[in-house]
């Protein structure tokens, strides 16, 4: 009978242990969810700062109030380029309850990618060449590519979270980022 007892002891305090990991685990991942929307809002109010900041102004070296209005027009459309994506990004990341280690690689991605615009906005703004609007198109299409994968991603974590959904993300090309 003391034998069974002291099994029954330490089998209850390991569950409990477990029960706690668990618990700790899903608050962790909570935890991330809020630090990534967090940081996407703060990088992202970065971003629209510095490319406003960016505007050369008319008393400037030679700027004439046509390449002020020019450069302000630009800023306008890469303003509207980088919030879409905010907008865009909250709306995906609305439907989960947590984030996974791939989930934020690919957004640290994301955001890298979408740093770059106010420099490519800056470029294009002082001078506006083919070689400026197509590096702008290369940020512009590494960033769109991210928030695809950044969207797939939420949409398998979504489904994987519902009791007895189908697992249809695990085959597909979001799978191959299954690694992180």
């Amino acid at each position: 009978m003391k034998t069974k007892d002291k099994t029954t002891s330490k089998v209850a305090p390991r569950c409990q242990v477990q029960q706690r990991l668990v618990r700790m685990k899903q608050k962790e991942a909570t935890e991330f969810k809020e630090h990534l929307d967090n940081l996407n809002d703060g990088v992202i109010a970065i971003i629209l700062t510095v490319m406003v900041l960016e505007v050369p102004l008319p008393n400037q070296a030679g700027v004439s109030y046509r390449n002020f209005m020019g450069s302000i027009f630009i800023f306008l459309v890469s303003f509207f380029v980088v919030a879409n994506f905010w907008y865009d990004l909250n709306r995906m990341l609305l439907v989960l309850n947590r984030v996974t280690k791939k989930m934020i690689i690919i957004d640290f991605v994301f955001l890298a990618a979408l740093s770059v615009i106010p420099m490519l906005t800056k470029w294009m703004m002082l001078e506006p060449t083919g070689l400026a609007v197509f590096d702008y198109g290369i940020a512009y299409f590494i960033a769109n590519l991210m928030k695809l994968i950044i969207s797939a991603s939420a949409w398998e974590e979504f489904f994987n979270e519902v009791e007895g959904s189908p697992k249809m993300f695990r085959c597909g090309w979001a799978g191959a980022w299954s690694w992180f």
